[in-house]
C-alpha cells in the first residue's frame, strides 16, 4: 500500500486493564433484616401511643434489625484482578471503610472451575491459592471466567465435573451450532 507508515513509536505491549469481581447485594437479608426491624418498631410505635413505656425491648432490637439491614445493603465484596502489579486484591467493607488484603500471582496454585449441573447457577469459580481457596461471584459463563483468570495468572485451569464424565468437545461445539441455528 502506497503511502502508509508504520508506527514505530507505538509500544509492543499495552498495558493490561485490572479486572473487577464484584458480589451482588443480597435482598434477602436485605429484605428478612428490614422486615424484623419494621415489625419490632411498628409493636414499638403502637406500644408508646397507648402510653405503655414498656415498649423498650422492641425500640432496641428493631433499630439493631434496621442497622443489620442497613449495613448488609452497603456493605459490598470484591475481588480485583492486578495483572500489572502481579496480586489479587481481595476488599470487603464501604468505601474507605473496608478490609483489603492482597494476595500475589506467586501464592496462587491453580484456579478450579466446578460445573455440577445443566445450569450455570449450580456451577462456580474458585481460585486456588497456598493456604485458601477464594471464591469467586457467581457467573453466568464458569467456563470463559476461569480460563480467563488461569491466563491472566499463568496457572493451571482445573475442571470439576459433577454428574458424571464431561462432554466431549466436538459435542459442545454442534450443541453451539443447533442453539446458534434455533435463534
Amino acid at each position: 500500500m502506497v503511502g502508509r507508515k508504520l508506527d514505530e513509536e507505538e509500544p509492543e505491549s499495552h498495558p493490561v486493564d485490572a479486572v473487577t469481581f464484584r458480589w451482588p447485594r443480597n435482598w434477602t437479608a436485605v429484605l428478612f433484616f428490614g422486615c424484623l426491624a419494621s415489625l419490632h418498631l411498628g409493636i414499638d410505635t403502637t406500644a408508646l401511643l397507648t402510653f405503655r413505656f414498656e415498649a423498650h425491648m422492641s425500640l432496641i432490637f428493631g433499630t439493631m434489625f434496621a442497622g443489620v439491614a442497613l449495613a448488609c445493603l452497603l456493605i459490598r465484596r470484591e475481588i480485583v484482578l492486578e495483572p500489572e502489579f502481579r496480586q489479587l486484591v481481595l476488599r470487603t467493607g464501604v468505601g474507605r471503610l473496608s478490609c483489603v488484603r492482597s494476595v500475589p500471582f506467586d501464592n496462587v496454585t491453580s484456579v478450579r472451575v466446578t460445573l455440577l449441573g445443566r445450569f450455570h447457577q449450580e456451577s462456580s469459580v474458585s481460585i486456588v491459592c497456598d493456604h485458601t481457596d477464594i471464591e469467586l461471584p457467581p457467573t453466568p459463563t464458569p467456563r470463559q471466567e476461569g480460563l480467563l483468570l488461569a491466563m491472566s495468572m499463568n496457572v493451571r485451569l482445573v475442571k470439576v465435573y459433577g454428574d458424571g464424565p464431561p462432554p466431549e468437545p466436538a459435542q459442545r461445539i454442534a450443541k453451539l451450532y443447533r442453539n446458534e441455528d434455533a435463534i
